[in-house]
């Protein structure tokens, strides 16, 4: 009986542990694992999704890299960005008056630089100062310039509008005082001529160096004042002598140093005849004008006068001359020029043939005492 009762206990327990494994969801073998009731009952379509939205790693990194790189700059932009100098040119006066200085623009660099070598186009011909007969009604002005290693080129400063400068305190006078007009019909009639100053000669300006056959007109040596029209054209008598005369008329035996000038200019004003005398002891030389640069003029040994006119003198010129032979070529002597202007000897190099310097004055006088030049052609260039 005992014996039946153990083997009765045995069976159920061999059977309940038999059952309690197959219904184990963690038991690959058991009918209750979980993989095998998600597999049938309820599917998972891990392939389909994926198929449906495909996100591939290439694709996502590709992305954020081009949202990464429109966020912020590149490095190349910033780097040429911070990198470009520029140079600025500022404060130009808008007008100048002819004769008048033009202030000097101010320049600077983005960097912090001082500019430097710096190269202007479009100013007045030798520098800043406008000529009182310059022709030009404007200047437009650039510059070129270093700013550390970097050459700006072309940077504009601005236009400069060239105009008269206002009429003097004595101009003003003389055309007030032409302009005075009679209140009233009843006041004298000479109350209008007593406002007029009555004409005046200048004081004497005869220059140092005068041409032997020269137009005296151009030796502008004397002038009347407050003339308003009242005055004729002036005369000259050179020397004492009876007659007037228009030239210098020196002889080839008077040039020289040391040569006693008179000379008395008269003029009519208003029916009264004025004179006045000037004289100085001068040196007389032959005669040559420039009147046109690079045009050649052909000077003696010897001595002449050099006049330069108002223009080439204006522009801050050379002068130069080649030495020639009595054939007008080149001087073989020694294969050099050299010559005196205005007690200032010139001279080239030796094998150069052209000597050149700077123009002092509109008259000079030129000098050269070498037997073996034939002549000598000049410029003003």
């Amino acid at each position: 009986m005992v014996l039946r009762f153990f083997l009765f206990a045995g069976a159920f327990l061999f059977l309940s542990c038999n059952t309690a494994e197959r219904n184990n969801p963690d038991d690959p073998e058991s009918s209750n694992y979980v993989g095998n009731r998600l597999s049938s009952s309820s599917p998972v379509k891990h392939s389909s999704s994926s198929e449906e939205a495909p996100l591939s790693s290439t694709t996502l990194s590709s992305s954020s890299l081009a949202q990464s790189s429109s966020s912020k700059p590149s490095s190349s932009s910033v780097s040429s960005s911070s990198l470009e100098i520029t140079l600025t040119c500022s404060n130009l006066p808008s007008s100048v008056e002819k004769g008048g200085t033009i202030a000097t623009p101010t320049l600077a660099c983005s960097n912090g630089d001082t500019p430097s070598d710096e190269t202007w186009t479009g100013r007045p011909v030798g520098g800043w100062v406008v000529s009182a007969n310059t022709q030009s009604k404007s200047y437009t002005i650039s510059v070129s310039a270093y700013c550390g290693s970097v050459r700006q080129t072309g940077v504009r400063c601005g236009t400069v509008e060239v105009v008269a400068p206002p009429p003097s305190s004595s101009s003003l006078a003389q055309s007030s005082s032409s302009a005075v007009v009679p209140l009233s019909s009843s006041m004298p009639s000479s109350s209008s001529s007593e406002a007029l100053p009555e004409p005046a000669w200048s004081e004497c300006n005869i220059p140092q160096y005068v041409g032997r056959n020269e137009p005296i007109d151009n030796l502008k040596f004397i002038s009347i004042g407050n003339n308003n029209g009242r005055c004729g054209a002036i005369t000259y008598k050179l020397n004492g002598t009876g007659s007037n005369v228009t030239t210098l008329n020196y002889t080839s035996n008077q040039i020289g140093t040391n040569q006693t000038l008179n000379i008395t200019a008269s003029t009519a004003c208003s029916g009264t005849t004025l004179t006045k005398s000037c004289s100085k002891q001068v040196t007389v030389a032959d005669y040559a004008k420039f009147t046109e640069a690079g045009a050649d003029v052909i000077l003696k040994p010897g001595k002449t006068v050099v006049e330069v006119g108002g223009v080439l003198l204006s522009k801050n010129m050379l002068f130069g001359c080649q030495a020639r032979d009595a054939s007008d070529s080149p001087n073989p002597f020694e294969g050099k020029t050299s010559f005196i202007l205005d007690g200032k000897t010139v001279s080239t190099t030796d094998n150069q043939w052209w000597a050149g310097t700077a123009i002092t004055s509109n008259r000079m006088l030129f000098e050269s005492n070498n037997a073996n030049v034939g002549s000598y052609r000049c410029q003003i260039d």
